[in-house]
């Protein structure tokens, strides 16, 4: 344990502040409701990406009793404290779902960071948004199927172009007379080119990690190991075996005694084909 207040405990083994300093390139944080105490709302885990050996590693693990801004301030700069030692820790990306709360609270700590949010959760918001706004007319014209699908899929175009992109689709729209769609686009428009910086995710530049889904399989894992919410000691144990776990796989990967993991190819390494393929300049 480094830090500990009524809203907040932090849990930060020395191996796991090395790693937080010395890989600290992309940073993926996320929460998981379903393990926390019952005094508490979430366990907040933050992770890195060690690339030579192909493998996330859990840098901490912090038991929240909110989701004010304010907490997860707190959380941010005792994990910067912790992991200096007098040299200063400035991470690169900062990878994280659309809570504000998080974001901006990171820009607090880390001035300089990038905010890269999840594009499975932009997918994801999306979604649900269609279906309470405009799931019939989607579903039933195809022109609007497929402009809901170009929305969707606006975080691998070149962001020159998105806002050419989306006055085009709005226009169609109109001229379809699509109320529901276009209330869709509203909320689009108000939420994600509004209030959204378009960069944090944007993806035409860099699509190495497109989702949060690292830090989502970990917190799928953990809340395997409990049938139900656990105490804070039953918690506490478990994040120690874990911790362990890490340690041994990392130093056995780092010393060449186990071979890394197989780079496989997914979804995001076809997408970076097919934009690099689109990039490629047309013959004079």
């Amino acid at each position: 344990m480094i830090f500990k207040n009524s809203d907040l405990v932090i849990f930060q083994s020395p191996f796991q502040a090395k790693l937080f300093k010395k890989y600290n390139n992309d940073i993926f944080v996320d929460g998981t409701f379903y393990i926390a105490p019952k005094f508490s709302q979430q366990v907040f885990i933050t992770r890195t990406y060690v690339k030579e050996l192909n493998s996330f590693y859990a840098t901490s693990y912090a038991i929240l009793r909110n989701k004010k801004q304010k907490t997860y301030k707190m959380l941010f700069n005792k994990l910067k404290q912790n992991s200096n030692n007098n040299i200063i820790t400035e991470p690169k990306n900062v990878h994280c779902d659309f809570e504000k709360g998080i974001s901006k609270a990171v820009k607090k700590i880390f001035p300089n960071i990038n905010i890269k949010y999840c594009i499975w959760h932009y997918k994801n918001l999306l979604e649900i948004k269609k279906n309470e706004l405009c799931r019939n007319e989607v579903n039933d014209d195809e022109k609007i199927f497929n402009y809901y699908k170009g929305i969707s899929n606006l975080p691998f175009i070149n962001p020159e172009y998105i806002m050419d992109i989306f006055s085009l689709i709005k226009t169609k729209s109109i001229e379809k007379n699509s109320c529901q769609f276009l209330k869709f686009l509203e909320y689009f428009y108000e939420t994600y080119l509004i209030g959204y910086d378009m960069k944090s995710w944007n993806y035409y530049n860099n699509i190495e990690h497109i989702t949060n889904n690292a830090s989502e399989s970990l917190n799928n894992s953990l809340n395997k190991l409990f049938p139900m919410k656990p105490n804070f000691y039953e918690l506490i144990n478990k994040l120690k075996e874990q911790e362990h776990l890490s340690y041994y796989d990392y130093q056995m990967k780092i010393k060449g005694i186990w071979r890394m993991k197989k780079k496989i190819k997914t979804k995001t390494d076809e997408i970076n084909i097919l934009l690099k393929n689109t990039k490629i300049k047309k013959p004079s």
